[in-house]
């Protein structure tokens, strides 16, 4: 035995090397592998712009769909719970679904089955309901049919493609190019748009799904080429838009051959077709496909030997490394001084190996990335054509040929893990690679380079660049991005969804002492949340992502921040809510013009002030600060006068003349009452807090650090809903309108006599009146008004302190003149003309906005339909906003309901969509 234990191991057993087990395969992973490698169009899980994630199941026969929300308990994001598409099942008939994919909007979601049949839901009001709008059934049921690339057309609108955000003179520059949708588009729209898509099946066959006017769907198909062998069935394909506004189409068939397309979509719409009605617009488009140019080999370059690259060891079996992904990469929009980019084809080879090959440059779960770039150019025929008289040209130029196409073989990339899904961003300018361990790779379009957090905090161009990564966390089978790339949710090999977050790679989070590292980390986020206003996404996820690092307890120190800091707004909150203002150059200084029409069609006032509630917020129980609760108020009142737009400016052809638009109609006055209400004590609150910070003053002298601490005390947004002139602009429109109805200027006809004596019996029952309170404001305008233009302050100054009132409720030191004269004159004018007692009992608890026991106690056992401004009966069917978790009844619209909402409650009044509950 000892002789034994003294023997070398490799004499006994050879080299040490081969002892290595084996490295076992994630579950599922090899299964994916053949489903990647048998077809393109085998997605499990599609994230709408809209923010609607959908799902198959996992034995593919159902769809379900969640969104993030957030939790009314605590104020934390999460994914909701799941909500089964309904009757997905039924529409295909028991066929495994094996592809979801959303249109460019985001509200249509196609659906695959594995013989090729695609049905089309629509997101239906709230985020989690559907409907179907084109089934199935409608389709053959053939395997040949089956579908191998899939794609929506684009719709005809600009987007802004961002630059890096610069540093300079210590502000951050945002500066950004227009461009345009690359089409075809549909030709019907854009507003409403009508939405078109494109597939090619594994037999050939081109298909073009539409449309048409009065919203019924048409097809059209062509063959592409004819299928002479099993060899030349279709297993890949991709599509996508070109500068001509043609389509390109690369597939990739058995052989391993791949093919490029060029298809024009020909609309054949009749002349003066803007006159025909949209229900006898009939669309009959036909297809004209061209083959521009074949390559027969299509696989990875040869592999090389680890200790001698130059030498040759084999080439890659196809076997081992089979076609899993095929993507065309449209060319990157141009900007000034950029690198002309052309359509690049993109395949991925992955391969999956359970023994270790140390041999091979690709071992155990790898992936490589073939590219070929399109090009044309231009062939010119000999100078002998031009002596042919019969080919030679009139004007004596020389002859030509159509361009030809070439592909241009680029290097190869290796990726030491699978890719199980490929994402196109920002323009498809850069590449974003979700790798099978749960890591995902974000590299330049161009150079293919991994874009990697690089430390520079004066320069920020993405979230990576700043050190946000997704790291290997659990292994995954599919992936989904957000829509603005700040979150993904994976799905395992039990189907089951989860949702991640990215980790900041340049040091702990917790320990943010680096000024200049958290401003970066600040600044990227708040690109991300312009990028979301500007292309009209769904934001939740930049919210959330920002609540996860920017909360309270991870507060980066703030020694460089001026140490006047006013109210309520935390120093990070506040840069952060800051920059994007700035970002946005949003506007909400109207202390010089006043005119509200342009607040209610300025659409970023909306999304930041929604941004600044929810930061705030912690759950139903906590009580929020002066800037959440000004931030809430405004959002009301804005949706409060689009309502009054909605009913007093939109025509009604069966009011006929004189009929005041929509408020002819006999069930507008009804729906109008629970707003109405919500004004008035909105009115009443405003006043009755005036007093008590009157109260708490007592004889001291008026100076702006005392208000500021009383109004902190109080915690209330009153004093800040009149200095500040967008505010001041909604409470001046809002009123116009109610008293329009109450001075009896509005055509009473067809209001019913109940309604009308409810909203009678609020106008008298109010401690306050609408002329007293009109006059109060009047009387701000002209005093706020003056006082500026006496200070000498300049517009950019007044800009400046007008967004402080907004974002941290702040109390300019330049209107402490008009808050004395509002707190004494004023109100002391005002006191016998009202019922001071009346006001002081004025139950005024349902609008939320105290933080005493009464207001607490309504908020916990009542639900107020945040739309109508009505209180919801226990049994009520309800929907609540992803967001800001306000409720409001489940109503479907009818012929009954009235116009107004039609238009409002397709979403919160934050901006956020409803989720059914």
């Amino acid at each position: 035995m000892p002789m034994i234990m003294d023997m070398n191991m490799d004499d006994l057993f050879g080299d040490a090397q081969s002892l290595l087990a084996p490295i076992p395969v994630a579950r599922g992973l090899l299964e994916r592998l053949d489903e990647l490698r048998l077809t393109g169009c085998c997605r499990r899980i599609a994230w709408s712009r809209l923010g609607c994630i959908a799902y198959t199941n996992r034995d593919g026969l159902d769809i379900t769909v969640q969104n993030l929300y957030c939790n009314s308990e605590d104020g934390k994001w999460a994914l909701s719970k799941a909500y089964p598409v309904t009757r997905s099942a039924f529409v295909h008939e028991g066929h495994q679904v094996v592809h979801l994919l959303w249109s460019s909007t985001g509200s249509e979601l196609a659906v695959v089955d594995l013989c090729g049949r695609i049905s089309i839901f629509s997101i239906y009001i709230s985020i989690n309901r559907f409907a179907p709008i084109r089934p199935a059934s409608v389709d053959t049921d053939d395997e040949l049919s089956a579908i191998v690339g899939l794609y929506w057309l684009n719709n005809e609108r600009q987007f802004p493609l961002y630059k890096p955000v610069v540093k300079s003179g210590g502000q951050w520059l945002y500066h950004a190019s227009t461009h345009k949708y690359m089409g075809p588009y549909h030709p019907v729209g854009p507003s409403p748009p009508k939405a078109a898509l494109v597939g090619v099946t594994r037999n050939g066959v081109f298909r073009l799904l539409f449309q048409q006017p009065e919203n019924r769907w048409g097809e059209t198909r062509t063959d592409l080429e004819t299928v002479h062998s099993s060899n030349d069935l279709i297993t890949h394909a991709s599509i996508c838009s070109d500068k001509d506004h043609s389509l390109l189409l690369v597939v990739s068939t058995v052989a391993r051959h791949l093919r490029v397309y060029r298809i024009y979509i020909k609309w054949n719409l009749p002349q003066n077709h803007e006159k025909v009605p949209p229900n006898q617009l009939i669309l009959a488009p036909t297809l004209l496909v061209r083959n521009i140019k074949s390559e027969d080999k299509c696989f990875p370059r040869p592999l090389y030997d680890n200790d001698n690259p130059l030498a040759i060891t084999s080439s890659v079996p196809p076997t081992n490394n089979p076609l899993s992904h095929l993507e065309f990469i449209p060319p990157a929009p141009e900007t000034r001084n950029s690198e002309p980019t052309f359509p690049t084809i993109l395949a991925i080879f992955s391969n999956l190996s359970n023994a270790v090959e140390s041999s091979h440059v690709y071992q155990d779960s790898s992936s490589i990335v073939v590219r070929w770039e399109l090009h044309s150019a231009s062939r010119d025929l000999h100078s002998s054509f031009d002596h042919l008289i019969s080919k030679k040209p009139a004007d004596n130029t020389r002859s030509t040929t159509p361009p030809a196409i070439a592909l241009r073989r680029l290097d190869d990339v290796v990726l030491n893990d699978m890719v199980v899904s490929v994402h196109q961003l920002n323009a498809s300018t850069v590449i974003a690679l979700a790798l099978s361990a749960g890591s995902i790779t974000f590299l330049d379009r161009a150079s293919m380079k991994i874009i990697m957090p690089d430390e520079n905090h004066e320069k920020v161009s993405s979230m990576p660049q700043s050190g946000f990564v997704f790291a290997n966390d659990t292994h995954c089978l599919d992936v989904a991005l957000s829509p603005n790339f700040c979150l993904a949710v994976s799905i395992n090999a039990d189907g089951e969804p989860a949702l991640k977050y990215p980790q900041y790679a340049l040091g702990s989070i917790d320990e943010f002492e680096d000024i200049a590292k958290a401003t970066a980390a600040k600044v990227v986020l708040a690109l991300q949340w312009v990028y979301s206003c500007t292309h009209h996404n769904n934001n939740d996820d930049v919210l959330a992502i920002v609540k996860r690092f920017f909360s309270p307890s991870k507060r980066l120190s703030t020694s460089s921040i001026p140490s006047h800091r006013k109210l309520t707004c935390p120093e990070l909150e506040h840069d952060f809510l800051a920059e994007v203002y700035d970002a946005l150059q949003v506007n909400v200084d109207y202390a010089a013009d006043g005119q509200q029409d342009k607040l209610l069609r300025y659409p970023w006032i909306q999304r930041c002030l929604s941004m600044q509630y929810s930061l705030d917020y912690k759950g139903e129980t906590e009580h929020r600060s002066i800037a959440a609760k000004l931030a809430w108020t405004i959002l009301n009142m804005r949706v409060a006068s689009l309502t009054y737009a909605f009913t007093f400016n939109a025509k009604d052809k069966a009011a006929g003349p004189g009929g005041y638009g929509q408020w002819a109609r006999p069930e507008t006055m009804p729906s109008l009452l629970g707003v109405f209400a919500w004004q008035l004590d909105v009115m009443n609150f405003i006043i009755d807090e005036l007093y008590s910070l009157k109260h708490l003053l007592g004889g001291r002298v008026i100076d702006r650090e005392t208000i500021k601490a009383i109004v902190l005390k109080l915690n209330t947004p009153a004093l800040s809903l009149l200095l500040a002139s967008s505010s001041r602009g909604f409470v001046r429109y809002n009123l116009r309108a109610v008293s329009m109805v109450a001075s009896g200027k509005m055509n009473m006809s067809a209001v019913p006599v109940d309604a009308h004596n409810s909203f009678m019996d609020m106008i008298e029952s109010s401690p306050i009146s609408i002329p007293e309170f009109e006059h109060i404001i009047i009387g701000l305008d002209n005093s706020v008004r003056s006082t500026y233009e006496a200070s000498g302050i300049s517009d950019a100054e007044r800009a400046l302190l007008e967004k402080d009132m907004i974002i941290e409720s702040d109390i300019p030191e330049v209107l402490m003149p008009v808050v004395e004269r509002l707190l004494t004159t004023t109100l002391e004018e005002l006191q016998p003309q009202i019922d001071r007692a009346a006001l002081y009992f004025k139950d005024v608890s349902w609008l939320g906005l105290s933080d005493d026991r009464k207001t607490q106690a309504y908020r916990k056992n009542n639900v107020v339909d945040a739309i109508r401004k009505v209180p919801l009966g226990k049994g009520t069917k309800l929907r609540r906003c992803t967001r800001c978790c306000a409720m409001m009844e489940d109503v479907s619209p009818t012929k009954q309901t009235s116009a107004w909402m039609h238009g409002v409650q397709r979403m919160c009044f934050c901006g956020c969509l409803w989720m059914l509950l």
